[in-house]
């Protein structure tokens, strides 16, 4: 299977086995709380129907991949782009780590750099924007050490366990971040395919 590896961990397609995990971590209120999504329990039909439509890649302004350990093969969250505009040239943005084990290890960091090359190289985007909840401080912070910039404040625009909270918008041109990280700017993301992978 086709992947982007980097020292920690590698980006790779979707898998159906990615559900046992996924379903669990969209189940956990901190975790669905922290990354703004589904607020309703999510059921298996629900999540075969996301997945076969994430699978089948009829949406081309959506990309999914899984973020897995390079030691031991361990799904260990997601990342993806999203509202790709290949007209403007930009995407939002977003990652979920769901093994909380895995917090605080810098994986996130090397998968947004991962993502990021994906993006602007292959992609040719120039600008990725994400959304952020004021609470979510490890994130808000997280983003500003990578190099985003606040654009923006919805002023409370989330709504969490009985408290409303602003929702911060963020955004890094590519130019920054080359800027910010020029090591990058010559280096192509490190592709490798493992044909014993089985995608079902």
């Amino acid at each position: 299977m086709l992947s982007y590896k980097g020292k920690k961990i590698q980006l790779r397609p979707l898998q159906f086995a990615d559900k046992e995990r996924s379903i669990i971590w969209r189940n956990d209120p901190a975790i669905r709380d922290l990354a703004l999504s589904y607020r309703f329990p999510v059921t298996e039909a629900m999540e075969d129907n996301w997945y076969n439509k994430a699978m089948a890649g009829e949406d081309p302004t959506k990309v999914f991949f899984a973020i897995e350990n390079c030691s031991d093969s361990k799904h260990i969250g997601f990342i993806h782009l999203y509202n790709i505009d290949y007209i403007a040239s930009n995407s939002y943005f977003a990652i979920t780590i769901g093994e909380k084990s895995e917090h605080g290890k810098g994986k996130a960091t090397e998968a947004m750099h991962i993502m990021f090359q994906f993006a602007f190289k292959h992609l040719n985007l120039h600008k990725i924007n994400l959304e952020v909840a004021s609470f979510n401080g490890k994130a808000v912070n997280l983003y500003h050490r990578f190099g985003f910039k606040k654009e923006g404040v919805l002023r409370k625009q989330v709504y969490i366990s009985g408290h409303y909270y602003d929702k911060y918008c963020m955004g890094i041109f590519r130019d920054e971040y080359y800027k910010k990280y020029p090591e990058y700017l010559s280096e192509e993301v490190s592709e490798n395919a493992d044909k014993n992978q089985n995608t079902s």
